[in-house]
């Protein structure tokens, strides 16, 4: 069984690059699909790091960012059809291979 509606939707919003003046802020918004219930955020990215909110940064790596909160939860909802078709696709496997 395939799924095919699975579209990846990448971040629209750049962080700035190296020759950018430092501290410069991107301004946008992310999502976690890493917890059991997700969650979609502000955030703000430089050339060294990215944080939660609008204000700083607190951690290393820079990154891509949504323009929109709606944008941001389209992405979420990509990803975990992304992470559904592949738990799916062992299930199949298993079942088409007698390995219960």
């Amino acid at each position: 069984m395939r799924l095919d509606f699975k579209v990846i939707i990448q971040p629209d919003i750049q962080p700035p690059n190296h020759s950018s003046k430092f501290g410069e802020l991107t301004k946008g918004w992310m999502y976690n699909a890493d917890r059991d219930y997700g969650i979609v955020y502000k955030a703000c990215s430089s050339s060294i790091g990215h944080g939660d909110g609008w204000e700083k940064t607190t951690t290393q790596e820079p990154i891509g960012l949504y323009s929109t909160e709606e944008l941001a939860m389209k992405a979420y909802r990509a990803a975990l059809a992304d992470a559904f078709e592949r738990k799916l696709a062992e299930v199949d496997k298993m079942i088409k291979e007698g390995k219960y």
